[in-house]
């Protein structure tokens, strides 16, 4: 720009024609910022800011871009702290110093500093104002601070004494921050320093620069914009009132623009907006809002100084009582077509006019405009009062192009940014409007709907949206079509309602915009209800499930014939097994979750557990919370190479007996055998020159490519039980061949810990017999032993093996044994034997679980495969030094060493010490996992499903009918709820006919027809039945029958008779009065399980209610939950007309 600057005018000059600016600005930069430093910086972080995402947009793609869940962030959080490598502390650095940085930056300069710029800047302005003896601009900026400070204390008043959530400071503090007010905004200083200590944004803050923004902001704009117009001041002062206008209509901007944020909209009006963070349509916003003010500041400016003294207040005092009139008569209306509480709508939003006098008080990304005017309307009238301001100002210089000039002759800087702002604003307007703004309840998360209880307004513009129509009776089509849009969204929760539409475009292709919003807005609704529903239903399974001991109790949930494969052999997602090396998922070991790659553990064992040394041998040492003693599983990641099925990917279970790799946590390297007499040699081959009889572990972090043999090792699930006598024993292990260890099944002796359920019977084999390895000369000794005892006591092994089974032959051969005596009775003896799951992929190693680490039998393993790690010498004291076997202990992996069990616990992140890196990461890693358990607690999940329900029926038109939902659902939420109060455990289950119910289930007093006793389930006959599956007890009672016809469920029976009549109990059909609604005339008779007919009505499907007889302690937390939430769940019972019309929940 030198041949540029060469002729720039060396003088400012700041007429009415754009002329005259662009030379000052042309001088300006030539004069003073040219040569500035600075200048280039910011050039440079324009382009980086310009072409850094570019290049990141083009080398990684739209992935680099995508947001996270909370979910994912959690697990790359812990894989960055498990994996410690050197690209991961890289990655996990700048994950810290973005997070902190945005967070200081945030409270220190968007809130402190801005807060205190601004301030400093109105104090220039009045002094300015001051020295040229304009009182009145003096006392106006004076009092917008003191209205600013005045709504802070306002605002924390009304929190404090309304209780609306916890302040987060204890009493003396809020004492300092009340009297820290007055004292020019000191409490802003104190506030900034307890987020900074807290880790999070305290509200106060918020709420105080909020009120500077909107409040004194506003009043100190408007007063300096009139001031520069109408004063003579230098240019020096000038540039200060330039700077402090300019500060202000940032932050009346950045005030106005947070209703269009979710956590902003909902701390200042009630109403989460639609965007999660500043991205480009917010900041589309803020330039909007920026805009907006600017425009109305310098216009009333300019209009004042033609029509003064009372131009500007006649035109503010016109705008609010019209603005005002029109919102109220807006509001109103909507309330009385829409809801049900038109005055308290009113009442709620009516505040929210006066604003609007400067900027619209509305989210402009809201198409609904739930506040004050529609953007459209109010928009319009803001063009059409420039127009008349412009007359009017036309009219009193009687069009003198001449005056005009004389009169704004020093100020085109405002009629400049007067021009520009309006046409932005008029420009963004229409953009946001038509081609941003949506729905926000359409593509708001799902957690809108059980954050809390919707207001007045959420409640109008979920009306809104359903439509007037929403209470009436549904075709069976239209149900069809419904279930269709609630499958996309469960298939894709988080993508909006346009693409949901262009998926299902041959459905969607005749209905409007509107019938579509209606139609998604119930399915996504639906969704959520049923979501919350099943995670308050599962959760309290569990805790029964937990009480009783037994994992097949189930509580409030629907079981039918056709879901029964779904319950049996899918099971939960967490026990899934998706590899495909080892086939189906093997079972678990242990009550524990089963142990799976990436999982962090504390390898345990006698004395201690396993730890890694800095000076690189693995040792026991005693156990302590320490990183040195925790393990990542890492995956073997090569099969084909090795041919032996290993865990390729993270999150996959491991099998006994399958690849592992082992990650110390201290230093990263993976755990490795090592020569013990020459730590860096590789291990040998079986040709090699040199074998060694004894290695070592270490951990080193290598950096070889491929996996590398003597890093891989395999768990062998582990087992000792005790045998009384070689009888005993034989009678237990039945070995696989003469002459080997391998078993082919033996039977838990019932000494030690008791197996588990699905305990698998082979594929183990003897490991060791009275702690050491054991021999097949030792099992051939044993075995002869026991074909001696039981000669002399006349009892084959065969004889006894085909005349008893199970415990029987134990408690015979107890018996045996005890009354063996006499001088020719060989001597007892007891033998502790050890078996290892060695072969066969179908049991999972668990945590919790009780194995041995043996080198892997892969090849490049040489001498040392199958190796097991046992002890080797004491190599140090322990604690006290004087305690025999609590020292530290070498390692030793060799053939003949006697196997060391171990036990696997899982490790919990964080450690006493760790680097400051990864203490930050585990704080980090610890916070959002408590917020995880707080979701995830019973208490909470009743909470979110009674809040999810009321927001999806107060304040309704017509009916429940505007959930989209099924009476089905309805019924299953008052049901659970009513459980979990009355402490009954109640099951539904779907049959097929009456058949199937007297197949599966036998009832009490089926012979007297005792219409005044319960029907109670005696027996459940069919093992893998629904109502086996669903949990169906002896001793449960049928509560209710509905009869389903045509997919209509259109009988329901509560009384013993009619219950005994729909199932076909009790007296002769032909005596009774009573027949079933709606079920076609018996035209042919199937027997009963008491031997009368039973009417051909019994091939209708039948939904039977069970009720537990037990009753239940209810939870505390769960008590306190329905109390304070009784309001909420009464609006969640059905009304006269829902029970007088059950067709409109989707019945044909």
């Amino acid at each position: 720009t030198v041949d540029w600057c060469g002729d720039a005018p060396t003088v400012f000059s700041l007429g009415l024609d754009a002329a005259h600016l662009g030379k000052s600005a042309h001088a300006f930069y030539c004069s003073h910022m040219r040569m500035e430093p600075s200048m280039e910086t910011a050039s440079a972080l324009c382009m980086a800011m310009i072409f850094g995402p570019l290049v990141l947009r083009l080398t990684f793609g739209s992935s680099y871009f995508a947001s996270w869940t909370e979910e994912e962030e959690i697990h790359e959080l812990e894989r960055l702290y498990k994996e410690r490598g050197r690209g991961e502390s890289l990655v996990l650095s700048a994950w810290r110093m973005r997070r902190l940085g945005l967070f200081v930056f945030d409270i220190a300069v968007a809130m402190w500093f801005r807060y205190y710029l601004d301030l400093y800047l109105d104090i220039q302005a009045m002094k300015i104002f001051w020295l040229h003896g304009d009182i009145w601009f003096f006392i106006s900026n004076f009092g917008g601070i003191v209205l600013g400070l005045l709504w802070t204390a306002v605002e924390f008043y009304k929190i404090l004494r309304e209780g609306d959530g916890d302040s987060g400071l204890p009493g003396w503090q809020v004492l300092i921050v009340g009297l820290l007010i007055p004292l020019a905004g000191l409490h802003v200083t104190y506030l900034s320093l307890v987020s900074l200590i807290a880790g999070t944004k305290h509200r106060f803050l918020f709420i105080s620069t909020l009120a500077e923004s909107v409040l004194e902001s506003a009043v100190s704009a408007f007063v300096q914009t009139y001031a520069v117009v109408f004063s003579k001041l230098s240019l020096a002062d000038k540039v200060d009132l330039y700077s402090s206008i300019a500060l202000s209509f940032v932050s009346i901007g950045y005030a106005f623009s947070a209703l269009d944020k979710y956590d902003g909209g909902e701390l200042m009006v009630k109403v989460p907006g639609l965007c999660r963070g500043s991205n480009g349509k917010w900041w589309s916003v803020f330039i909007f809002r920026i805009a907006e003010v600017t425009s109305r500041a310098t216009s009333l400016a300019l209009f004042q100084c033609v029509w003064r003294p009372w131009g500007i207040v006649s035109v503010m005092a016109a705008d609010t009582v019209v603005v005002v009139s029109m919102a109220a008569i807006f509001q109103y209306s909507r309330g009385l077509k829409y809801g049900r509480a038109a005055g308290q709508l009113l009442r709620h939003n009516l505040v929210y006019a006066l604003p609007s006098s400067i900027c619209l008080m509305t989210p402009m990304l809201e198409k609904d405009s739930p506040m004050t005017l529609p953007p459209e309307i109010y928009y319009s009238l803001r063009i059409l009062e420039l127009a008349g301001m412009f007359g009017l100002m036309g009219y009193k210089l009687e069009w003198d192009v001449e005056s005009a000039r004389e009169l704004y002759k020093d100020d085109a800087i405002i009629i400049f940014f007067f021009a520009l702002s309006t046409l932005v604003m008029i420009t963004l307007c229409v953009i946001l409007r038509q081609a941003v703004a949506v729905r926000t309840l359409l593509e708001a998360p799902a957690e809108m709907w059980h954050m809390r209880p919707f207001n007045v307004t959420q409640q109008v513009l979920r009306n809104r949206i359903l439509g007037l129509d929403a209470g009436v009776a549904r075709s069976r089509a239209w149900t069809l079509e419904q279930r269709q849009i609630v499958a996309r969204i469960r298939a894709a929760p988080f993508r909006s309602s346009a693409y949901i539409r262009a998926d299902l475009d041959d459905m969607t292709k005749d209905m409007s915009q509107a019938e579509f919003d209606a139609r998604f807005l119930g399915a996504k609704v639906s969704c959520s209800l049923d979501s919350a529903l099943l995670s308050l239903s599962s959760t309290w399974e569990a805790i029964e499930a937990t009480k009783v001991g037994s994992t097949r109790k189930r509580s409030g949930r629907k079981i039918s014939r056709k879901n029964i494969s779904n319950e049996l052999f899918q099971g939960d997602s967490s026990t899934r097994h998706s590899g495909t090396h080892s086939g189906s998922l093997g079972r678990i070991s242990s009550v524990g979750s089963p142990l799976r790659t990436g999982s962090l553990m504390n390898i345990r064992g006698t004395g201690g557990g396993l730890t890694s040394t800095e000076d690189g041998p693995v040792a026991m040492r005693w156990a302590g919370d320490t990183v040195d003693q925790k393990f990542v599983v890492v995956p073997a990641d090569d099969e084909v190479n090795f041919g032996l099925a290993g865990s390729s990917a993270l999150g996959e279970p491991i099998i006994s007996g399958g690849l592992v790799r082992l990650r110390s946590l201290r230093d990263g390297g993976l755990l490795r055998l090592v020569a013990s007499d020459k730590g860096n040699q590789a291990l040998p081959d079986e040709e090699g020159a040199q074998a060694f009889d004894a290695w070592s572990l270490e951990t080193r972090d290598d950096s070889r490519v491929g996996v590398e043999p003597e890093t891989l090792f395999s768990f062998m699930l582990w087992r000792e039980e005790e045998y009384r006598s070689a009888r005993r024993f034989a009678l237990s292990v039945k070995p696989l061949n003469k002459g080997c260890l391998e078993v082919r099944s033996f039977h838990p002796s019932g000494s030690g810990d008791a197996p588990p359920s699905d305990f698998v019977e082979n594929g183990w084999r003897i490991a060791a017999i009275n702690g050491h390895v054991a021999t097949a000369e030792q099992v051939e000794e044993i075995l002869a032993q026991a074909r001696q005892d039981m000669e002399e006591d006349q009892i084959s092994e065969d004889t006894a093996a085909q005349s008893l089974g199970g415990s029987q032959i134990l408690a015979r051969n107890d018996s045996l044994v005890s009354s063996k005596s006499g001088p020719g009775a060989s001597k007892a003896v007891k033998y502790r034997v050890s078996f290892e799951k060695a072969y066969g992929n179908d049991m999972v190693v668990g945590l919790g679980s009780r194995v041995v680490l043996r080198v892997a039998s892969v090849a490049g393993s040489g001498a040392a495969a199958g190796a097991a790690v046992g002890f080797g010498l004491e190599i140090g004291h322990g604690p006290s030094g004087l305690e025999p076997g609590a020292g530290t202990r070498a390692i030793r992996v060799s053939a003949d060493a006697d196997p060391l069990p171990l036990t696997l616990e899982p490790a919990e992140i964080g450690s006493r010490d760790d680097a400051p890196l990864y203490s930050w990461a585990a704080e980090e890693i610890r916070r959002r996992n408590e917020a995880s358990q707080l979701r995830a607690s019973l208490a909470e999940k009743c909470r979110v499903a009674v809040v999810v329900g009321f927001n999806a029926r107060a304040n309704r038109l017509k009916g429940a009918g505007i959930l989209a939902c099924t009476r089905e659902m309805h019924l299953r939420m008052l049901r659970l709820f009513a459980s979990l109060v009355r402490g009954y455990r109640e099951i539904e289950v779907e049959f097929d006919g009456r058949d199937e119910i007297l197949e599966e289930l036998r009832f009490m007093g089926n012979d007297n027809g005792d219409a005044a006793q319960p029907l109670v389930v005696q027996a459940v006959d069919a093992e893998d039945g629904c109502a086996a599956v669903a949990g169906v007890q002896p001793g449960d009672e049928v509560v209710e029958a509905e009869v389903d016809r045509n997919g209509n469920r259109d009988s329901l029976h509560r009384s013993v008779k009619e219950l005994r009549e729909v199932l076909g109990l009790g007296a002769d059909p032909s005596k009774r009065g009573f027949r079933p609604a709606r079920l076609a005339p018996p035209a042919a008779t199937v027997p009963g399980a008491s031997g009368s007919p039973v009417p051909s009505g019994a091939s209708h499907p039948i939904a039977l209610l069970f009720r537990s007889p037990i009753r239940r302690p209810v939870d505390s937390d769960l008590q306190k939950v329905l109390v304070s939430e009784a309001c909420l769940a009464a609006q969640l019972l059905p009304t006269w007309e829902e029970i007088a019309r059950p067709e409109d929940y989707g019945g044909g």
